[in-house]
């Protein structure tokens, strides 16, 4: 089943006396794919068998269909259009004209009449007129509705074969020639910016590509805009055997031909469609671009009424389905809902022991925490003090004789108590005895940077010589020592 009004689905059927083509095309939005094509070979067996047999091979979607007639049951005419003011009055030549071709083969109750109107240009436009006796067209129909199908078009299978041409630039722009030939009857057609323009049936029987392009070369070099030889290329799409022809002599004709594939512009998943397969392909883009349907020996209201109904009853049997699905998905929920209810008081206890753990896990990994502080606290402290130690052992070693220490002045430099500045202050006999002190302070390891920065001569009566117990002539120094721990 195909998506009610967002996938579209159209299906071309071209039928000659030698067999049936089958082309359908599915659309969303702008990207179309080719769902199927096929072929099958009636020159010896029913055409209504098989096209049933056709059917059960390609068991399509959508039953609607555009099918072609017979071009010798057709009669095609080409009139010129007069020049008119307003739309009304084109519209009512039409209505004449339709009149006029009706009374030359009978009664408006025996023969149908359908138009396209060729060339963009109002005072140089024709008239593609294609008349139908009504019971060729039932035959058709009733052709169609034997193997399960329903008819929305019945046309020539000409002017759409065309249309195949505009996914490609080359083609969708400008003025292109058309040679379209195939085993019920072949034309001529040329296309300006995308839209038909001229339309010219060969002869019946023509089946040499030699002969197809000895008329349309004189149809060519007819046109006043097609005045020299050099200039004429034809585009063209034909059945195999014709295809062949020009794959095999594509030099030896006066025309340039250029080998044409229908959609070839678009990029399809699968495999690109062959020229034998145009005029099916047409039909079948035809339905998915209804605007681009102008002969159509069916009525519009049969058409449309009947398409209509089917894409609503479709799109209401798509809403029951899809009610039963949300039906059941909706018991399977309450189903699922209930199991999940009768556990969740199982689950909430679980979650809340959970919770408790995961508490007892927090609190005991922040008295880690703090414990873990403490310890690097303490040996922190014990770390400063065990240096400072060290310190003084090494000064009590390094002081010489004849030299006391009457201060001593210490700065931490780190949390470790490992780097410090010292600052000695004191007294000594002499300068020798400072001398000895520097050099013993630079010679003990962790001592670095040792600098003397006061030494002046003191004379008190604090202090006596012990001989004469006169006044002693002292040296007060101050010295400054950076201290860095021994690893």
């Amino acid at each position: 089943m195909k998506i009610p009004y967002i996938q579209h689905i159209g299906i071309g059927i071209h039928i000659t006396d030698s067999s049936i083509r089958w082309v359908e095309l599915s659309r969303i939005n702008q990207r179309i794919q080719v769902v199927n094509n096929l072929t099958e070979d009636i020159s010896d067996c029913d055409l209504s068998e098989g096209l049933k047999n056709l059917v059960s091979i390609a068991k399509p979607k959508f039953p609607f269909v555009t099918v072609n007639l017979d071009s010798a049951v057709l009669s095609q005419d080409v009139i010129d259009v007069p020049f008119f003011e307003d739309s009304e009055e084109l519209d009512e030549w039409i209505n004449e004209t339709y009149l006029q071709l009706i009374e030359m083969v009978g009664n408006s109750s025996e023969v149908v009449v359908s138009h396209q109107l060729l060339g963009t240009s109002e005072e140089m436009r024709k008239c593609l007129f294609v008349t139908a006796e009504k019971k060729v067209v039932q035959e058709r129909i009733g052709l169609i509705k034997s193997a399960g199908l329903q008819p929305v078009a019945i046309t020539t299978g000409d002017i759409e074969t065309g249309y195949t041409l505009l996914f490609n630039e080359e083609y969708a722009e400008g003025n292109t020639w058309l040679l379209r030939a195939y085993e019920d009857h072949s034309t001529l057609m040329s296309f300006s910016d995308g839209m038909p323009s001229q339309y010219h049936r060969l002869a019946d029987g023509l089946t040499r590509l030699e002969d197809l392009s000895s008329e349309a070369e004189t149809i060519i070099l007819s046109q006043e805009q097609s005045k020299f030889r050099n200039n004429i290329e034809i585009c063209v799409l034909a059945n195999d055997k014709i295809m062949k022809q020009l794959r095999s002599n594509e030099e030896n004709y006066s025309i340039k031909f250029s080998k044409a594939a229908p959609l070839s512009g678009l990029n399809l998943k699968n495999e690109a469609l062959k020229a034998d397969y145009a005029v099916a392909a047409g039909m079948a883009l035809s339905q998915l671009y209804p605007a681009s349907l102008e002969i159509n020996l069916l009525t519009e209201e049969a058409v449309w009424t009947t398409r209509d109904s089917y894409e609503k009853k479709e799109a209401i049997n798509t809403v029951i389905y899809a009610g039963i699905f949300l039906g059941v998905l909706l018991m399977l929920l309450g189903l699922f809902q209930f199991i999940l209810n009768s556990k969740s008081e199982q689950v909430d206890t679980e979650v809340l022991m959970l919770e408790d753990k995961i508490t007892a896990v927090t609190d005991a990994r922040g008295n880690i925490e703090d414990l873990r502080k403490s310890v690097n606290q303490a040996r922190k402290q014990f770390s400063s003090r065990t240096n400072t130690a060290l310190v003084l052992e090494k000064m009590g070693h390094m002081l010489p004789s004849g030299l006391w220490l009457t201060g001593l002045q210490a700065e931490l430099l780190s949390d470790d108590g490992g780097d410090m500045n010292l600052r000695l202050i004191g007294l000594a006999r002499n300068e020798a005895a400072i001398a000895n002190l520097l050099d013993r302070a630079e010679q003990t390891a962790g001592f670095e940077n040792v600098k003397l920065v006061l030494s002046e001569q003191v004379k008190s009566s604090d202090y006596y010589n012990m001989v004469n117990l006169q006044p002693q002539h002292l040296v007060l120094f101050q010295v400054v020592i950076d201290v860095k721990p021994q690893k």
